[in-house]
């Protein structure tokens, strides 16, 4: 009998080879195989109409790459596991055992050279035996015992951040023909498409907004099935499933089916991101109640460069803001980069040292050495930041809104003339001024005047301020603590035996 040879056991002779060759370098942990420790389990129904079922505890050895797995408390399996192509593993057996079901003592290992093709995540185990047309495939579930490394949200989060692409907001126009399906009318469309990660990033909520029509949906993970999911409804009454069958190369293309008030709806659609901040949208193959439809014209939106609390809400987060200020806290981990946004005309005071990469949109990146208590004033930019250092990175941003209507110029207790010795100027523009407010141990100043403002304490500190009128505040503050302070008249007395150090934009 002439012998056949199938593509996927050429590839397992293949990959024998490539293995043995390579053993004398040292194995690298596989990043799947984090995923294959646990208790795993699959039921099903015999030909008899008898229920079954098979769990497996699996738990790592001593080896990079190996494991030791438990059937039914009856058969053990040692293996190992190697990459065949992206996620798809190899299990390939090594030593196997039975149980004495009269001692219930294990009997001796022996070789066991069981291999087959396998899928793990956090909550399923796909395995593929023979070939991949004509297979058996079996899956297995995760057994929950609270092991918080392995949920739902992880999961989630990891199989949605393919999609990072398309977070955002974008716009564009568009002149749309005459739909039954959609129940729209030949016109121009200005379109308005903001696409948001949830806070914990386990779905991607959107809206799609244009003249007399708007689509709001969700995208999530389905961790049965392995698939993503997209369902949305529109204000013309179309409700649509879309599966998400096929990505490349920032590609995704849609497969979606629904209901229309005219009849039943099928159609593709790419998603094309593989230009950077271009999405082109195209429908294809569309079908009304089985009827092949009219194709409609590509879609091309332009993203929309958004300030960094929406662009990035990670590192960027509102302290508080007011009708003259919105103050940031700014908060980078180790190596930690933001995608592009944008801010206003601000000011910045670092609570932490750092080294900085600064690029500017279509410009050269610029590498800053920071230093803590390092301050500076700016105009509105946009740009990408990293961190560039293994140590967490910390600032307090004061983005300028309306301008103040008092004038610096009219105040006849200036606090930086009147006590220079506390209060210095260290860099000014229109709109405020940076002023170093430092005291010595138990320091006192004079009486002196303040417009409003921004305080960034660099320091822990007590201190009293006594008022114009005789009225005393006693403060405590932590370093990095801020705060919005009105304008006013008072002196201020160290109650510490150590230095204040505090930063105070001041509005001009």
């Amino acid at each position: 009998m002439k012998r056949i040879i199938t593509p996927l056991l050429a590839f397992f002779v293949a990959s024998s080879v490539i293995s043995t060759k390579a053993d004398h370098h040292k194995e690298v942990e596989l990043p799947q195989a984090k995923h294959i420790p646990g208790t795993w389990k699959r039921t099903w129904i015999t030909p008899e109409g008898e229920p079954a079922s098979m769990t497996k505890v699996i738990k790592a050895s001593d080896a990079t790459n190996h494991f030791v797995e438990t059937i039914n408390n009856s058969r053990q399996l040692k293996f190992k596991v190697e990459s065949v192509v992206g996620n798809m593993l190899k299990f390939q057996g090594l030593e196997g055992r039975t149980k004495n079901e009269e001692t219930k003592k294990w009997n001796e290992w022996n070789k066991n050279n069981i291999s087959y093709l396998f899928q793990v995540d956090e909550f399923f185990w796909n395995e593929v035996f023979n070939d991949l047309e004509n297979s058996t495939k079996r899956r297995f579930s995760r057994v929950i015992t609270g092991d918080e490394s392995h949920t739902y949200q992880d999961l989630a989060r990891r199989k949605l951040s393919i999609l990072k692409p398309y977070i955002g907001l974008w716009k564009g126009s568009v002149d749309i023909r005459e739909s039954e399906t959609y129940g729209i009318s030949a016109q121009k469309w200005e379109i308005n498409h903001p696409v948001r990660y949830n806070d914990d990033e386990t779905m991607v909520v959107w809206q799609w907004e244009a003249d007399s029509f708007d689509a709001h949906g969700v995208i999530s993970y389905d961790a049965h099935s392995g698939n993503i999911f997209s369902n949305y409804h529109t204000s013309t009454g179309v409700q649509i499933s879309a599966k998400l069958v096929a990505t490349w190369d920032n590609k995704f293309l849609w497969e979606r089916r629904g209901t229309s008030p005219s009849g039943l709806v099928y159609e593709k659609c790419l998603f094309d991101l593989s230009k950077p901040e271009v999405f082109r949208h195209k429908i294809m193959d569309r079908t009304l109640n089985g009827l092949l439809q009219p194709d409609d014209p590509e879609i091309v939106l332009n993203k929309v460069i958004e300030h960094a609390t929406i662009a990035d809400p990670t590192h960027y987060k509102v302290e508080f803001e007011n009708e003259y200020v919105k103050v940031l806290r700014v908060k980078y981990g180790p190596y930690e980069k933001s995608p592009m946004h944008s801010h206003g005309w601000l000011a910045g005071v670092h609570l932490t040292d750092a080294k900085a990469r600064f690029t500017p949109k279509g410009g050269k990146g610029e590498i800053r050495d920071i230093k803590a208590g390092d301050i500076g004033l700016g105009e509105s930019e946009i740009h990408t930041v990293e961190n560039m250092t293994d140590k967490d990175w910390e600032i307090i941003l004061v983005e300028f809104k309306k301008e103040y209507p008092g004038d610096i110029s009219e105040l006849k207790r200036n606090a930086t003339i009147v006590d220079p010795k506390h209060y210095s100027v260290e860099i000014e523009n229109d709109r405020a001024r940076i002023v170093r407010v430092k005291y010595g141990p138990n320091a006192k100043s004079v009486m002196h005047q303040h417009n409003p403002g921004v305080v960034i304490f660099l320091n822990s500190t007590k201190h009293k301020l006594i008022n114009e009128d005789g009225s005393i505040v006693n403060a405590d503050f932590k370093s990095g603590d801020v705060l919005w302070a009105e304008a006013a008249t008072h002196k201020g007395i160290n109650l510490e035996n150590n230095p204040i150090d505090v930063v105070f934009v001041e509005l001009k």
